[in-house]
């Protein structure tokens, strides 16, 4: 990415996000840069598990604002961290355990942008069929006018 953004004047300060996992048994490792997001579904609870490497996500840890200023802020989508923007990157990584039953939710800021954290939760939780979860999920987004991209992967985690 980066090698690309600085062969070809058209890419200039091009970048991206990634968020992603591998589950090995019981363990799930992830790595993530950018504000896209991985979340864990567990029964009737949410966790976000990556942080967003964003200006707005600083300035809330700072408490310049709140986390409910973050989710409207003009400036919510400017990165502090992504692919191709530099040759040197710092990668969060984790690792998590995980049960039988739960649910991984990894997507774009474009689902997060317009679709809340209960939203997810609630139909992340809806069935069996992860294609189902995700799809509904990314309509909810577009029918409130997302005009980013809607990315979104449903993972149910079994025996």
């Amino acid at each position: 990415i980066y090698e690309r953004a600085a062969q070809d004047p058209q890419f200039k300060g091009m970048g991206t996000t990634l968020s992603a996992c591998v589950a090995q048994g019981s363990r799930l490792v992830v790595a993530h840069v950018g504000d896209s997001r991985i979340y864990l579904v567990r029964g009737q609870d949410i966790k976000q598990l990556t942080e967003d490497h964003s200006l707005v996500r600083e300035l809330a840890k700072q408490g310049k604002i709140t986390e409910d200023e973050s989710n409207s802020h003009p400036y919510r989508n400017v990165l502090t961290r992504a692919l191709g923007t530099g040759t040197d990157l710092a990668v969060d990584s984790q690792v998590h355990l995980l049960q039988e039953g739960d649910r991984l939710v990894l997507c774009t800021d474009g689902l997060t942008n317009l679709v809340s954290d209960e939203e997810i939760l609630a139909r992340a939780g809806e069935g069996e069929d992860p294609a189902r979860m995700a799809g509904a999920l990314a309509e909810l987004a577009l029918s409130r006018g997302g005009t980013d991209n809607v990315t979104v992967i449903v993972v149910v985690i079994d025996a």
